[in-house]
């Protein structure tokens, strides 16, 4: 099958892939006009173990965040820590390298955390329940 010369859109097309995005440039057939179209987020892996820094009621404290991706496609997990049950995770949300978890602390109540998973595999962010949150760091580590 021949194709006419004037359905051929696209001579060449250029594709950068980050961590964190994907941009596309085309080039109209035949010239140099260059056109970008829309760029789209990539999510991150955000599946593995993290280890969390942060304080509660003042005091400095670690834990141990491991996120599992589903067959479906979803999030769930569970974070421990010293002197902590396990508490569960009931929602995580990952928008490109941006994440939000919601979780149930010992007393019932429920608490958030957010964070950015740069490049380097490390998170920044903040955690809050009623009464109490602080910054977070972090690493992923594996």
């Amino acid at each position: 099958m021949m194709l006419h010369p004037a359905r051929t859109l696209i001579l060449s097309a250029a594709v950068t892939i980050t961590s964190l995005s994907i941009s596309t440039r085309v080039f109209a057939a035949g010239t140099n006009a260059e056109r970008s179209l829309p760029t789209c987020a990539v999510a991150a892996d955000v599946a593995g173990l993290y280890t969390i820094t942060f304080s509660t009621q003042g005091s400095p404290m670690t834990l141990t965040l491991r996120i599992d991706k589903k067959d479906n496609g979803s999030y769930g997990g569970q974070m421990t820590g010293e002197c902590l049950p396990p508490l569960p995770i009931t929602s995580i949300k990952v928008s490109g390298s941006s994440v939000k978890i919601t979780f149930t602390a010992p007393d019932n109540t429920e608490g958030t955390i957010n964070f950015v998973l740069a490049s380097d595999n490390t998170i920044t962010g903040e955690w809050m329940m009623t009464g109490d949150g602080s910054t977070i760091t972090g690493k992923k580590t594996s």
